[in-house]
């Protein structure tokens, strides 16, 4: 089922990422990242793929709502996934959701569109959920709004994939709790060879938050593997990229992180956990 429920991420993210932009794309002005905001770039992107003083970078525990958001992005495309099977039933006419609201089914059976659709307990869908293959989803429009955590999470555009041993998740929207928000454009979470203990992770598009005030991108060099049992990667490398700019951080085995600004070394932190405290959500 853990399996199962990853690749129905993987086909997520595919869909956002890889179509509707074709050579017309335009990506977002990025933010110039300089000595006064390197570290807010660094913690900004870390942040965001759950990695900082936690073990699971899916299921996040800090108190930073870039890594919450991410979590719950991911989580939520889950849920919608795994929900969706149990709506195949045909039918142009309303159908009565669990709790409240109601969804219609199109006459081939791939495409559901909910209408305040409530599929647990404080959690809605609205949108459309398009099935493209048998491990492809796509979402067009769809807002999740989960009032058990306080946050609301759009996906302009979505596809989440499954494979036999991960997932790929690309999506562009935002998430929110009505005060803090982070936006993601084209932005591509991938898990291979997941185990027990421990999954490989790529990232890759634009993220935007408080914050920084501004998007940047991030993309992935080396994946990241991430232990389950452990509270920090021991190795990948990531390059976090402005205008004219770019940092680039480092994953050593023996977990410290090496940052080095527009090609020259800036500074090296022992673990994860020794992060500078910036980018405190509100």
């Amino acid at each position: 089922m853990k399996q199962i429920l990853l690749a129905s991420i993987f086909a997520l993210f595919l869909s956002a990422c890889g179509g509707g932009g074709g050579s017309s794309y335009t990506p977002p002005s990025l933010i110039e990242i300089n000595e006064q905001n390197a570290d807010a770039a660094v913690v900004t992107s870390l942040e965001s793929m759950g990695i900082r003083a936690i073990g699971d970078i899916i299921l996040p525990t800090s108190d930073s709502f870039a890594a919450k958001s991410t979590s719950m992005v991911t989580q939520y495309a889950k849920t919608v996934s795994t929900t969706l099977p149990s709506y195949a039933i045909e039918s142009t006419d309303p159908i009565a959701c669990p709790y409240d609201g109601n969804y219609t089914v199109s006459d081939d059976g791939t495409t559901v569109i909910f209408y305040e659709c409530g599929i647990e307990e404080n959690v809605t869908i609205d949108g459309t959920v398009k099935a493209i293959d048998d491990t492809t989803l796509e979402f067009i429009e769809l807002t999740v709004i989960d009032l058990n955590d306080g946050i609301e999470t759009y996906f302009s555009s979505a596809i989440i994939s499954f494979t036999f041993d991960g997932f790929s998740v690309s999506i562009t929207g935002y998430a929110t709790d009505g005060v803090n928000r982070v936006d993601y454009e084209r932005y591509t979470v991938t898990a291979t060879n997941i185990t027990e203990t421990e999954a490989n992770y790529t990232f890759n598009g634009y993220i935007k938050t408080n914050c920084l005030g501004g998007w940047i991108q991030i993309k992935t060099i080396q994946a990241i593997p991430i232990p389950t049992n452990d509270d920090c990667p021991t190795q990948g490398e990531i390059s976090v990229i402005g205008n004219n700019s770019e940092v680039n951080v480092k994953i050593n085995l023996d977990k410290s992180i090496t940052i080095t600004l527009n090609g020259v070394f800036y500074d090296t932190y022992t673990d994860c956990n020794s992060l500078p405290s910036v980018c405190i959500p509100t």
